[in-house]
């Protein structure tokens, strides 16, 4: 089972996750509308970890073209249940880096068989 509240992920262990990124238009301080769309050498990555500023348990590459990453059965089958901490970082290719969404919590629930 996967649900999403806000930034709250509540997912099954061992179970497959397709993260889908949305793109938003947003406003710049002139008032020009400015869609982001990631360019060649542009990096999105999901990570995961159990505490806020600890090495990350799971990294995991966003596809450019379709801006999805896929989280397999294997990338949670040997946790622990429980509540995690995630977020999604763009490192441009010349190397400007912005956190996008921060302190997202990914809840790990129980198989019941």
């Amino acid at each position: 089972m996967i649900r999403q509240v806000y930034k709250t992920i509540y997912l099954t262990k061992g179970d497959s996750m397709l993260g889908d990124i949305a793109i938003q238009t947003y406003e710049t301080l002139d008032g020009d509308e400015i869609v982001f769309v990631p360019g060649e050498g542009d990096v999105i990555r999901f990570a995961l970890t159990k505490e806020i500023g600890e090495e990350p348990i799971l990294v995991k590459t966003v596809d450019n073209d379709s801006l999805t990453f896929t989280l397999d059965p294997a990338d949670t089958e040997n946790l622990e249940y429980g509540t995690y901490q995630w977020d999604l970082k763009l490192t441009t290719k010349d190397g400007t880096v912005n956190t996008f969404i921060d302190r997202g919590k990914l809840i790990l629930t129980e198989v019941v068989v």
